[in-house]
């Protein structure tokens, strides 16, 4: 082919694809331009939106079928890959080459299948240091296990996205040495590339709920339990995630899980609370609201191999706030129930009627069973139900996206030398049911219910039901939004006025807002006529705050506006602020290290960056109104204990972004590649270093204790006198205001 031709042709997309991929980009545009639902406004996805047809299509652009090739230097590929070690191996995705990654497969139950389509997981950096794509070094390879249709996991994620944290995922026609392997789904993993996504932190404990042994899962389904004192039952449970770890700090995570488990589940006798104290209690620990938004969606999608079954998801405790979120993860059963007959339903027809109430009297399911027994969380859980029903499984934007997505993929599925179900049962469980066997022995063969009869089916059921009145979507719409400023300095609070029409009105109005991703904050809104009103307190400069409302009607019904609260939540940022300089005093920036691996542990067995500060002066300092930040515009993003210091005494603080652990952490990390570190008070910057890429375990500091000159310090001594006399290292920033020792 012509060079100069190849490179108008965007990777991957051929003649075969390019009407496809046209229709699927109208079908994701017409589904959000026409789903609203209670002020929400469904964003294009950012497949969605054009792009230059010179460059490679986004990793995850779901409108694209891309192509994936894999190259190993062995023909006996598929004996040497397995699921325990990354196998080197060139990749080229959509025309562009990536080389030496590491390849495994994935998953349990998927691997035991008698065909070449195993699951992969793709390592980008395995063997070659920082190589990504978009930001991405996972890339995991979904192959439609017990999925006729193959279009199951995109499907969920695609609508769960519009409402929760939920990976993205697109389709691959993958090549193994030259040879066309199948169809698969390309799935975001849920790692540091998400949690930046999706939160304040990309850094706190991840863990897969998953038993430690296959046949050990009845034993040890980890459903969040209290399991009592012991670690040892938490490890058998949830799979501890990301690099490794001292034993010191993985006993804190495992201890961490055991204290969720313990406020959601455990008798008032071994530390649990009671049901009066349980709402205050676990708002504290765990991201309620995502939670009901991860139940509903699973609820409504019929995706029972979930904490429903006790596994396939996800935990993560984030830093910044301290509580525990919950993360889907392995939706290729979404739509489908469960393949086991003696756990929930599972035949097309009692899919279809699905109780969105399920499990909420199972007490070996306390995340269902313990949230739903508060009438707030259970209104709540109701309010989010309805949202996803009324935009996710609408009929027509269901269709849109589904017969888009077989349009893309139609003849790549055709053309499957490996299928796991066939060419006749992807064309028919698209929309019809399809008889397939499960497994061997009494699991026999069981109906995939087809997607579009399913979803179409239990969407009209759903909205029938009058029994249960939180299904009824109140008449209850947002008139008004004003927010005044706009743009608040940090001595200003942001006033929110809203009003409502409909033939309903709320009984109450709450105002919940979240700084900078940390707990959230419930104001009840005052109403003067028919408007309602709050004020948001001044804030930190450069704070970034998200808000939303939610209104409660007479009868206990709950609405969000946004109704998206979480994904379209109103936002602002707080002006930045200057703050003049002023000479070094007594109290000054002593030592820094920006990248310690073994120097010194917190509290929590953690080893993080850290600051230390001295008083070089002969009198004592009192700490009260003085401030730590790594950002010029927000010079009070950390305030220091309310301590006096002593002359010639030091002060640690960890820079670790993890303000929950105590006084002495600060909301920020120092970047090991540079960065810098100011001190100051409400009326001036006092003292500031900044400095260039740090060797690991090495640190930054004055030469000796309070001098003006800096250098890199071969002997860390936190919290002690400085011994920075070791290797070279000029100080990249000399000192304003310099006061000679």
């Amino acid at each position: 082919m012509d060079v100069s031709l190849s490179r108008r042709l965007r990777p991957g997309l051929d003649s075969r694809t390019r009407p496809a991929h046209r229709l699927l980009r109208m079908a994701i545009g017409i589904g959000a331009a026409t789903a609203t639902l209670a002020g929400l406004v469904l964003a294009p996805a950012p497949s969605a939106i054009a792009q230059d047809d010179e460059r490679p299509p986004a990793l995850y652009d779901e409108t694209v079928l891309h192509e994936l090739h894999l190259r190993f230097d062995r023909s006996d590929w598929g004996g040497y890959v397995n699921a325990t070690r990354d196998v080197a191996a060139d990749l080229e995705l959509d025309g562009i080459a990536y080389p030496q990654i590491g390849v495994r497969y994935k998953g349990r139950s998927t691997l035991n299948i008698d065909s070449p389509k195993k699951p992969f997981n793709l390592s980008l950096d395995a063997f070659v240091a920082g190589q990504e794509i978009d930001g991405y070094d996972i890339i995991n390879l979904d192959n439609g296990y017990l999925d006729p249709s193959q279009v199951r996991e995109a499907l969920s994620y695609h609508v769960m996205r519009d409402f929760l944290p939920a990976s993205k995922a697109a389709f691959a026609r993958v090549f193994v040495n030259g040879e066309y392997l199948g169809l698969y789904t390309m799935v975001q993993q849920v790692d540091r590339s998400f949690l930046r996504e999706w939160g304040p932190s990309d850094e706190g404990d991840l863990f897969k709920a998953e038993p430690y042994r296959d046949d050990a899962f009845f034993e040890y389904r980890p459903t969040l339990e209290w399991e009592g004192e012991g670690l040892e039952a938490y490890r058998r449970r949830y799979e501890l995630k990301g690099p490794p770890r001292s034993e010191a700090e993985e006993q804190a995570a495992y201890g961490r899980v055991r204290d969720l488990t313990r406020v959601l589940d455990a008798p008032v006798s071994a530390g649990g609370v009671s049901d009066d104290q349980f709402p205050e209690a676990i708002r504290s620990v765990l991201d309620v609201d995502g939670a009901l938004w991860y139940l509903a969606a699973q609820n409504l999608l019929c995706n029972f191999d979930s904490y429903y079954f006790g596994h396939n998801y996800l935990l993560y405790r984030s830093e910044v706030d301290g509580r525990y979120s919950v993360y889907p993860w392995d939706l290729n059963l979404s739509l489908w129930g469960y393949p086991f007959a003696f756990f929930g339903p599972s035949t097309p027809d009692a899919l279809v009627r699905a109780n969105p109430l399920q499990a909420a009297g199972d007490r070996g399911l306390p995340l269902i069973s313990r949230l739903l027994a508060v009438p707030r969380f259970r209104a709540d859980y109701l309010a989010h139900f309805r949202s996803l029903r009324d935009v996710g499984l609408e009929p027509e934007r269901v269709s849109t996206v589904v017969t888009g997505y077989e349009a893309l993929i139609r003849e790549a599925a055709r053309e499957e030398p490996f299928s796991l179900h066939g060419f006749d049962a992807f064309e028919k469980n698209l929309r019809e049911n399809y008889r397939m066997r499960t497994g061997a022995g009494f699991f026999g063969s069981r109906n995939v219910p087809g997607i579009l009869s399913l979803t179409a089916d239990r969407y009209a059921w759903l909205r029938d039901q009058a029994t249960e009145p939180g299904l009824v979507e109140p008449d209850l719409r947002l008139a008004t939004h004003e927010r005044s400023p706009e743009t608040p300095t940090p001595e200003q609070g942001a006033t929110v006025s809203a009003t409502f029409d409909g033939a309903e009105q709320p009984a109450g109005v709450t105002l919940v807002f979240r700084v900078d991703g940390g707990v959230p904050t419930d104001l009840v809104m005052r109403r003067d006529g028919a408007q309602w009103s709050a004020t948001i307190p001044p804030q930190l400069p450069r704070a970034r705050i998200r808000y939303f409302l939610r209104a409660e009607l007479p009868d206990g019904r709950a609405q969000f506006h946004p109704a998206a609260n979480i994904t379209q939540a109103w936002r602002y940022r707080v002006e930045g602020l200057t703050l003049p300089r002023q000479g070094a005093g007594d109290l000054v920036i002593n030592e820094l290290q920006a990248d310690n691996e073994s120097t010194l542990a917190d509290e929590a067995g953690s080893f993080d960056d850290w600051i230390e500060l001295y008083n070089r002066g002969t009198a004592p300092v009192d700490l009260g109104g003085y401030y730590l930040s790594d950002d010029e515009q927000n010079p009070w993003a950390h305030t220091l204990p309310e301590i006096t210091l002593e002359p010639g005494a030091h002060l640690l603080v960890w820079a670790d972004n993890a303000p929950v652990e105590g006084p002495d952490h600060a909301p920020f990390r120092l970047n090991r590649r540079g960065d810098t570190i100011f001190l100051a008070t409400r009326e001036a910057i006092v003292d500031e270093i900044a400095f260039e890429e740090q060797p690991a375990d090495r640190s930054f500091g004055r030469t000796r204790d309070g001098a003006d000159e800096w250098r890199g310090c071969y002997e860390p001594t936190p919290g002690g006198s400085n011994r920075c006399t070791g290797f070279d290292s000029a100080p990249v920033y000399l000192p304003f205001g310099v006061v000679g020792r």
